[in-house]
């Protein structure tokens, strides 16, 4: 099989106006697709709050208690609370159920001390909810796939009994992700994980992966509660060993330990979390700069990264929520050529000025402000199948002021900004979401960095067969001192290119400064095929990342996958994605072939990197995804 054969297209447009008009027609075709399908899709909404595998569920257990659903529970006395544990594998799916006996259901205490109500008090559904939102909030892969909590009428009274349904994902597992492109197998990550220790929720796993020069092994731990209380922790290290010589190359991990948040009454949350990498990075570099298919050759440069944050958060009102979090930072980053001492001059130049951000330490206080409503969205088979989701509606501000000095040990003198806002309205049972967030460093000599990025996230409402999901992201480094860029390609922003692979052959033509990357996925409706939920996806990529926005070039992908989610193992949809390279120089068949977890392209959110899955490199704008 022949490699992937990756050309430098004409760029978008030739000045920065033209690239405006195409832009321009292009936002008014999308938004003409949006209205229809909104309206379309509004006229037949289905407000669903649960999905048809959650009702059957429901109606099981009431049936097995002789209970009626109370219709109007607001208000009422709780008189009873009966958690429900529901075993891993039942009558609905063809896993023999003596499997069970070697899981450890979630003990009935656990569930027990996160309910944020007690029998005796009066029903209030923002309680209810919230209880149920902390229930399905675990990191990464939640334990819990199932959590239903129903108000049941109480034949003996005036009150109503709360029936509390939880249904575990199987803990012991090998989670696993690999990319198979025109390349062979380019990736793959196996972690081996308990996730549920004694049926406590705590965590304890290994990882191994693969990538095309390295690999790395690991272990990681994770506790939701020590000791009883309402901390949480977590640790995971890695290795990294050469694949061809098996010797150590760096490392990476993190640790973070504090109290989160879990009410909205909760006045305070606080912690500490500390990221590292120590690596070796490589890219593929033509030998001539002017013929991307001329030789290429493979240049690397040692790069560390080592961030610590120490925060506090005091917390304000109910429904209208103000945050006032402060604390300390540290973020050093700091990067070496390790170019062969026979390179080329004029490539050694190239790799040094192009590929190696700059290093930079940062060491200061920062303080910041962040204001949200309490409001909720409930649907269902939106990111994931068969289960409900919630997603939190209207207006959300973020502003973070930050300062570094060269006196504690900085590289720079400067103060830093970074804003966000955000607005999320409900479309029937879909959603339309915009993100406009800036960062921008302003140092001493023009060591300036600055960026400002968009966001906007459409979701139809169910069209009965499925619904539509367009996505795109902006993104533009007016001042780039740091020399920071973003990589399309892999498995998410533009499916069937290996760009974000940086030594793929070609991979720098899709790295930029600037970028630009659009996305349209019509999901199909959940099928339940004994007790799995599975649906199917089509998809239409577009994206493009140059040293500036005028000479952005596009690049267009198509295809088409399926979506599985099996209750018993996860809440996060398995992906296997097929995607076809349509640009020209790009090889189309057999295309690129994905097995992950998770849908191609994450919400967008205010607070962390709005292109999170377009790979940045160097300095994260936003907050950490590690938030107290």
């Amino acid at each position: 099989m022949g490699k992937p054969v990756v050309t430098f297209e004409r760029p978008l447009c030739g000045s920065p106006r033209n690239a405006g008009r195409v832009l321009g027609r292009a936002l008014v075709r999308a938004c003409a697709l949006v209205a229809g399908l909104t309206i379309v899709g509004l006229a037949r909404a289905e407000h669903a709050v649960h999905s048809p595998y959650e009702i059957s569920t429901i109606e099981a257990e009431l049936t097995r208690r002789n209970l009626e659903v109370e219709p109007r529970p607001e208000g009422k006395r709780i008189s009873s609370v009966e958690i429900i544990p529901l075993d891993v594998f039942d009558e609905t799916d063809p896993v023999p159920d003596f499997l069970n006996v070697f899981h450890v259901t979630t003990r009935e205490r656990i569930i027990q001390r996160e309910l944020l109500f007690r029998v005796g008090e009066p029903f209030r559904l923002r309680r209810i909810d919230e209880t149920v939102r902390n229930l399905r909030s675990s990191p990464e892969l939640p334990q819990l796939s199932l959590v239903l909590i129903v108000a049941a009428r109480d034949p003996d009274g005036d009150g109503v009994r709360l029936l509390v349904i939880t249904k575990d994902v199987w803990s012991l597992r090998l989670n696993w992700n690999a990319q198979v492109g025109p390349d062979g197998l380019t990736y793959l990550l196996l972690n081996p994980s308990e996730l549920n220790l004694l049926g406590t929720h705590a965590t304890v796993g290994g990882s191994f992966q693969l990538l095309r020069s390295t690999y790395a092994l690991g272990i990681n731990g994770r506790h939701p509660r020590i000791f009883g209380t309402r901390l949480t922790g977590g640790v995971s290290t890695n290795i990294i060993l050469n694949r061809h010589t098996d010797q150590a190359e760096g490392s990476f991990g993190n640790f973070y330990y504090g109290l989160p948040r879990y009410a909205e009454t909760q006045l305070w949350s606080y912690g500490t979390a500390l990221t590292w990498s120590d690596s070796i990075a490589r890219v593929s570099l033509s030998t001539d700069p002017k013929d991307p298919l001329a030789t290429s050759k493979v240049l690397g440069y040692h790069a560390e990264h080592y961030e610590e944050v120490v925060s506090a958060t005091r917390s304000y009102g109910r429904r209208h929520k103000f945050d006032l979090t402060f604390g300390l930072e540290a973020d050093r980053r700091a990067y070496q050529s390790r170019a062969p001492v026979d390179t080329e001059p004029a490539l050694r130049e190239r790799f040094e000025q192009n590929e190696i951000p700059l290093s930079d330490t940062r060491i200061g206080p920062f303080v910041q402000f962040s204001q949200y409503d309490n409001e909720f969205m409930k649907t269902i088979e939106l990111e994931t199948l068969g289960l409900q989701e919630e997603f939190r509606l209207g207006p959300e501000v973020l502003m973070k002021v930050y300062a570094a000095s060269s006196r504690t040990g900085s590289t720079r003198d400067l103060v830093g900004i970074f804003t966000g806002l955000s607005y999320t309205l409900r479309a029937g049972d879909g959603l339309l979401r915009a993100v406009v967030t800036s960062s921008g460093e302003y140092a001493r000599d023009g060591k300036d960095q600055a960026i400002v990025a968009g966001a906007l996230r459409f979701a139809s409402p169910r069209l009965g067969f499925g619904r539509l999901v367009v996505d795109g992201v902006l993104e533009n480094r007016y001042r780039n001192y740091l020399r920071e860029r973003s990589a399309l390609g892999g498995n998410s922003r533009l499916r069937g290119y290996s760009s974000a692979d940086t030594e793929a052959i070609g991979s720098g033509a899709l790295r930029g400064a600037d970028a630009l990357v659009a996305n349209a996925e019509f999901r199909t409706r959940g099928v339940d095929i004994l007790s799995a939920q599975c649906g199917l996806a089509a998809f239409y990529d577009v994206g493009g990342a140059a040293p500036r926005m005028g000479a952005l070039g596009l690049r267009h992908s198509v295809g088409w996958g399926a979506r599985v989610l099996l209750p018993e193992f996860d809440r996060v949809v398995f992906r296997v994605d097929w995607a076809f390279p349509l640009s020209a120089g790009a090889q189309t068949f057999p295309g690129a072939l994905f097995f992950t977890v998770g849908q191609a392209f994450l919400m967008p959110k205010v607070g962390r990197c709005l292109s999170c899955t377009l790979e940045p490199r160097g300095a994260a704008y936003g907050l950490s995804d590690v938030t107290w």
